[in-house]
């Protein structure tokens, strides 16, 4: 037969023939032996025919071929084979040989299992059972496997043992790793299929040590042969049990020795020559008196290192040979085959560390680096969070804390392979750091911008395009406010939707709204988002924020937080603050602390990154672990620095490392690492550790433009030189636009060689060489930030001329004016803060134009940042020393703004709204005005409008004038501020504004505001003929603002005066709350918190009136208060709670959150907010007594606070007619009861000829009581019908259900109970469809006792 697996007969009966005498020719080969034992000679007569095809379950043909010839043809293949055809065909024998050789083990161990080997002599066990000869290999046909994966089985001849291999691929590479190795590592699964041993006689595990030396030492031998394919030379072994004693060796050398090996670890090779050699005297089993010398002895055996075998293999024989030397055996020989098959079986796992004979030392260290050991329980937990929120859609966080060099950062990305498997998006920020001012938040924005490129490669054009329509979608007008925060969404969304103007600043609570938006587009159940933040503790509070107002959105975001930080360097008020918040918002938070790695783990890391096998480098790893305490990075670079000093070396000669273990336990370091990488660090040339001090003052990375423009400087000339070279030395990497330390330890090492007191000069020195470069140039801002954060950081102490003083003032107002654009207003307040502490003191002669920019924008800076009083006092410096009022406009703006945010302050924004006008030169009255005075000047007003249309308005040309600009610009900041300080002017002051606007004939963006505002106290005024110009005039400034190409800033005010005062009587009410929605979410894209709290509350207040599902409103409550909580809103956040509660007892089922908070507030507004929602909540619970009480304090309120706001004003005057018409019959007061109910129904019907959709349906609801009252059945009938049928058209689901309700109580009380019936049981659907639960079991009490009245009824007429 051919000794090539690949050749095989043509015909199954040729093959048939050609196997059966194979497999005679191995039975004879196996026989050889007189002496073998009668019970294993039995057994051989059963063994398998050699080269027979079989079938293996589930699997391709294979060829079963004896191990020897099996082995030859391995060797033979590549003979004629050119070097690199040869080198692969001889690695892939190796592959396949180590692959057979763990199978042999394994039926080795089998066999020792389940027979006792002491029955069989020396002679037997070596040329029986541990013989090349009692082995075949089953190898598959299938010529598309893996090399190595070909051979499937394995079999022992005698005793007949059948193994089957189930190989499945095992990747040892690190998944963020730049390259991995070609090579496929294989986990290989034995399974013993047949056999004629019973395995029902298990021997004990705890043999005799010297009988698993010789079964070691005989498997050695065996190994030796199918490697080097070379026979032993027939020579006589000594016996592993042999006494020391018996041949004259003394126990003083005896203890000498083993002394000696203990205390100097290495690759065994040497030492087994050195032992071999000490005692050359030791005997044979058999009883020959002359025995040759065992230096002669282990001549026998070639070094397989000699024979080109791996290092790895080759020395895993030789110490399975040591064990022939019994107790002088050394520590490295096998101590059993159990031992053995494991390393055996690494082998095969990772053969491009073992079997690949790449010994570049300085490539063989770094591979520890690459991997995460001993987390395998933190690991595991990351991926059931990750998979937690992936499945449940609710946002969770993970905060990992531990000392440097622990492994947080890579454990958090032993989480990616799974997000990545899942499809959702694994987003990285980059590292926080102490040294740069505007990283944090600017490092955070740029992972969203990171995520708009994952999405952008991950997904198909289809599932981008419902991406890009989402956004648009969801932000509307302010999709530029977007891709203004997040500029690579301009990649994902239509141009169109992006280039529009925008005049506001977006602070902190618009920048949480756009993020909330971007995130819950993005994310979703199939593609979460796993949002990883690296040293978290340097986060400002900005950045915190962000990531709240992330994780406590409830309105369908799929996201992970990841963040790691050191809870050991400083303190960390701020986190646990921050998860405190967190908390506070129901968020579900895991809290992960890592110690060092267990020392197990560690001796695996090491022995990985020495390539060898780990119970070789026990002794190593026990003195590394009390050093270092288990920290990975301590202990990788404390391993360095053995290796740099030669105390851990690698042998040439051996191929294998060797080390001292009195050396390495006399090592006196610290429990820093940077002790280590200090020492590593200074061991460099001058110009090197020089780089490094300067790149360690950036942080842990330093751009690349910088890095280009400080090379250009005299003093740093040779630094990106130096810098490329430190690459290689393992201290920094770079990514093509920066340069970066391997770790932060590393930076701190390298700036801890500058001095405490040259570190200020230092950074000032850089600074000023960076200042040089970018003077008058239109430079990157990486460049402009560092150096002026290197100037900053040296301090004024060092600016002597005063041309550099002034340099630097204009270079931090630069940096703040470009931070505050990119919304990171912290930075922001830093930089401007510092340029006016440079200022002179003569600074407003001196340098008037600098102050005036320093003082407005860093008050501009101040109050998103909270620091209200700084704010004010900055602009109030401003107002006293700017030279002319043009100056001082937009000071006065910004302190109407801060008045007006701070609402306790709200009249001096008003007063200061006067103050300007004024100044401009407008006639206007400080407080009361005459009545005639007012009606003249509307009916001006209305006169003039009339003369215009609509289009008139847009053919007016635009303004320019800064005085004029500036005079609509107040009259908008003021007629928002008048309608809570001075109502009775309001109405006045609105139509001043309308009739300028008017006067001049040119539009802004603030004309649209005149004509709404205008409009909307024209309808406040009384619900008459008045409301219908007053929605003329309105409607022609919603369409001048949606048509004309004006700044959409001034939507949400016209969108609220419009939707609240005038869509009202036009729209239907849910209209009304959608248009009031957008204009929220728009305000606070925007940064107008206050337009953004109105139209919320507004909106609120339109949802549940108009009878949007009482569940829905719950979650969108919620979401809101988390929202008002987050920014300080504390006016919505109150109104947020009374409309929680007012929910929560009409769903039923719960308990309310709060009682009455607003009657906490010493504002009237609220005082008629609270009286409205008692009453709402008190009609539907059924309590009509207390509506009428309610009503009665909402009516002793002043006519104008109750006539505000006229919708509110017809709510509360049905709800209080209706509950007098309830309680007409039960009360004692009827003459005033109806009264109340006459004047409801005058009001509700001039309201129903405005507005039927909204009206209607209450007019005719109180009115079909109004007739039941009077014992008008028939019409009260019909009247209820028409209740209920109006309510249905105009969706009403409260209204109906209500209206359904009372006419079941009517039909009850005259006798119908039928109808009545019927009724309660429509009343219950609607107000199911409502959402309201406590409804629902109100009306099956209702049914079950129309019910019982029935059957009473029957009963009694029976």
């Amino acid at each position: 037969m051919s000794s090539c697996i690949n050749q095989v007969p043509s015909t199954a009966t040729a093959s048939a023939t050609a196997n059966d005498d194979e497999s005679q020719h191995v039975l004879e080969r196996s026989s050889r032996g007189d002496d073998f034992s009668e019970f294993l000679q039995t057994l051989l007569s059963d063994s398998p025919h050699v080269g027979q095809e079989v079938q293996r379950a589930n699997d391709s043909e294979v060829l079963v071929l004896p191990l020897r010839e099996w082995s030859n043809d391995q060797a033979g293949r590549s003979i004629h084979q050119d070097q690199s055809s040869r080198a692969n065909l001889l690695h892939a024998s190796l592959l396949r040989k180590v692959t057979v050789a763990y199978a042999i083990a394994k039926l080795l161990r089998h066999f020792s299992q389940h027979v006792d080997c002491s029955q069989y002599s020396y002679d037997e066990l070596e040329h029986k059972i541990f013989s090349l000869d009692n082995f075949t290999v089953q190898m598959s046909r299938d010529e598309s496997l893996d090399v190595g994966w070909e051979v499937v089985g394995v079999d022992m001849i005698a005793p007949p043992i059948t193994l089957l291999m189930l190989t499945t691929a095992f990747s040892g590479c690190n998944f963020f790793a730049e390259t991995c190795d070609d090579i496929t590592g294989r986990n290989v699964e034995a399974i013993i299929t047949s056999t004629r041993i019973s395995d029902h006689v298990t021997l004990s595990n705890e043999r005799p040590k010297n009988e698993e030396s010789k079964l070691c030492y005989l498997f050695g031998v065996l190994l030796h042969l199918l490697f080097s394919g070379e026979e032993a030379v027939c020579t006589k072994l000594c016996d592993p049990q042999m006494d020391n004693k018996s041949h004259g060796i003394s126990e003083e050398v005896v203890n000498e020795k083993s002394a000696k090996k203990k205390t100097s670890a290495a690759f065994p090779s040497q030492q087994n020559i050195d032992l071999l050699r000490e005692f050359p005297t030791l005997e044979f089993e058999s009883n020959e008196s002359n025995p040759p010398p065992l230096d002669l002895i282990h001549q026998t055996f070639r070094p397989l290192i000699d024979l080109g075998c791996p290092p790895s293999l080759s020395h895993l024989i030789t110490n399975l040979l040591d064990c022939r030397l019994g107790f002088l055996a050394p520590d490295d020989a096998y101590s059993s085959l159990d031992a053995a098959i494991e390393d055996l079986h690494l082998l095969l796992q990772d053969p491009a560390r073992f079997l690949v004979e790449e010994y570049n030392v300085e490539a063989i260290v770094s591979v520890g680096r690459d991997k995460l050991y001993g987390r395998s329980k933190e690991e595991q937990k990351l991926k059931d969070i990750f998979c937690r929120v992936a499945s449940t859609g609710k946002n969770e966080a993970i905060f990992i804390g531990g000392f440097s060099g622990c492994g947080k950062t890579s454990l958090v990305q032993s989480l990616f392979e799974a997000v990545q498997a899942t499809g959702g998006y694994f987003v990285l920020t980059p590292k926080l750091d102490e040294l740069q001012t505007r990283s944090p938040l600017s490092a955070l924005m740029s992972a969203f911008d990171e995520l708009c490129k994952l999405v952008l490669h991950t997904n198909s054009l289809e599932i981008l395009a419902e991406i890009s329509q989402k956004l648009v979608d969801t932000f509307g007008a302010s999709s530029y406010l977007l891709a203004r925060v997040i500029p690579n969404v301009a990649n994902l969304v239509s141009s169109n939707f992006i280039n529009q103007p925008i005049e506001n600043q977006v602070n902190f609570s618009s920048l949480c709204l756009i993020v909330q938006g971007f995130v819950r587009v993005i994310s979703s159940f199939s593609r979460p988002i796993v949002l990883v933040v690296d040293d978290l503790q340097w986060a400002d509070k900005t950045t915190l924020g962000i990531l709240l107002a992330v994780l406590s959105d409830v309105n369908g975001s799929n996201v992970l937080v990841i963040g790691s930080y050191r809870d050991n360097e400083n303190e960390h008020s701020a986190l646990v603050e921050f998860f405190g918040m967190i908390s506070s918002f129901n968020v579900t938070i895991c809290e992960i602390h890592l110690d060092g790695i267990p020392i197990d783990d560690l001796n695996a890391m090491l022995a990985d990154t020495l390539r060898i096998f780990p119970r070789l480098c026990k002794p190593l790893s026990s003195l590394v672990y009390q050093k270092t305490r288990g920290n990975p990075f301590f202990a990788l670079e404390f391993l360095h620095s053995l290796i740099d000093r030669n105390i851990v070396s690698y042998s040439l000669r051996d191929k294998g490392w060797r080390w001292d273990l009195d050396q390495v336990g006399a090592e006196n370091i610290t429990e820093n690492v940077l002790f280590l990488l200090t020492s590593k660090i200074t061991s460099l040339p001058n110009d090197a550790q020089t780089a490094l001090k300067a790149a360690s003052c950036f942080g842990n990375r330093i751009s690349v433009a910088v890095v280009k423009e400080l090379s250009a400087t005299p003093r740093y000339h040779d630094l990106k030189m130096t810098l490329d070279k430190a690459l290689t030395k393992e201290f920094m990497d770079c990514d093509g636009t920066s340069y970066r330390f391997v770790h932060s330890k590393v930076r701190e090492a390298a700036y801890g060689l500058i001095s405490p007191g040259e570190k200020d000069r230092y950074h000032f020195d850089i600074g000023m060489a960076l200042q040089t470069r970018i003077v008058g140039q239109n430079t990157d801002d990486d460049v402009l930030f560092a150096a002026i954060d290197h100037i900053n950081h040296g301090g004024p102490s060092l600016i002597y001329d005063p041309s550099h003083r002034i340099s630097i003032i204009e270079l931090n107002l630069q940096a703040g004016v470009k931070l505050m654009k990119s919304h990171n207003y912290t930075s922001s307040h830093s930089y401007l803060k510092t340029a006016l502490s440079l200022l002179p003191d003569d600074r407003w002669s001196s340098h008037y134009n600098l102050s005036l920019q320093c003082h407005f924008h860093l008050a501009k800076a101040a109050y998103p940042c909270g620091f209200i009083d700084d704010a004010k006092a900055l602009l109030l410096t401003v107002i006293e020393h700017a030279s002319c009022l043009e100056d001082k406009l937009d000071t006065y703006s910004l302190l109407v703004t801060v008045h007006h945010l701070a609402f306790k302050d709200i009249s001096k924004a008003f007063s200061t709204c006067i103050e300007v006008l004024k100044l401009l030169g407008e006639d206007l009255p400080d407080r009361d005005i005459d009545k005639h005075e007012l009606v003249a000047i509307v009916a001006k007003c209305k006169s003039l409008f009339q003369r215009f249309a609509g289009k008139d308005f847009l053919q007016l040309p635009r303004n320019t004038c800064w005085k004029s600009l500036a005079i609509m610009r107040f009259y908008s900041e003021l007629s928002s501020v008048a309608f809570f300080v001075e109502p009775s002017l309001n109405l006045f002051l609105v139509t001043k504004w309308a009739l300028y606007c008017l006067n001049q004939k040119v539009i802004c963006k603030h004309t649209p505001g005149a004509l709404v505002s205008f409009s909307a106290v024209m309808c406040r005024a009384s619900i008459s003929s008045e409301i219908c110009i007053g929605c003329k005039v309105g409607r022609m400034g919603l369409n001048m603002l949606h048509e004309m190409d004006l700044a959409m800033d001034e939507l949400p005010r016209v969108h609220l005066c419009y939707y609240m005062f005038i869509g009202i009587f036009t729209e239907p009410i849910q209209a009304c709350a959608d248009m009031h929605r957008r204009a929220s979410e728009l305000a606070m894209n925007l940064g107008n918190n206050l337009m953004a709290s109105f139209n919320m509350s507004v909106m609120l207040h339109r949802s549940l009136y108009g009878g949007s599902n009482l569940e829905t409103l719950k979650v969108e409550i919620e979401s809101h208060w988390i929202l008002a909580k987050q920014h300080s809103l504390q006016m919505l956040e109150y109104i947020l709670k009374v409309y929680g509660e007012v929910v929560i007892w009409l769903i039923g089922n719960c308990s309310p959150v709060t009682n009455n908070v607003l009657s906490d507030l010493d504002v009237p507004e609220y005082e008629e907010i609270s009286f409205m929602y008692q009453m709402f909540l008190s009609l539907f619970l059924g309590h009509m007594e207390r509506v009428i009480f309610m009503a009665k304090k909402w009516e002793s309120l002043d006519i104008q606070l109750r006539m505000k706001e006229p919708v509110r004003f017809i709510y509360n005057t049905f709800i209080s007619g209706l509950a007098s018409a309830c309680w007409y019959r039960k009360g004692r007061q009827k003459a005033q009861l109806r009264e109340n109910v006459r004047k409801s129904l005058a009001i509700l019907k001039d309201a129903a000829e405005l507005s039927k959709w909204n009206f209607q349906n209450k007019f005719n609801l109180l009115n079909a009581m109004n007739l039941s009252n009077q014992e008008k059945n028939a019409q009260s009938s019909k009247e209820f019908n028409i209740a209920i049928i109006a309510a249905r058209s105009s969706k009403f689901h409260h209204e109906e259900g209500l209206a359904c309700e009372l006419a079941g109580i009517h039909n009850k009380r005259i006798g119908n109970n039928e109808e009545a019936m019927r009724l309660f049981h429509l009343a219950q659907g609607c107000y199911k469809a409502w959402g309201s639960q406590v409804k629902v079991q109100q009306m099956a009490t209702q049914i079950e006792l129309v019910k019982s009245i029935s059957q009473t009824g029957a009963i009694s007429a029976s």
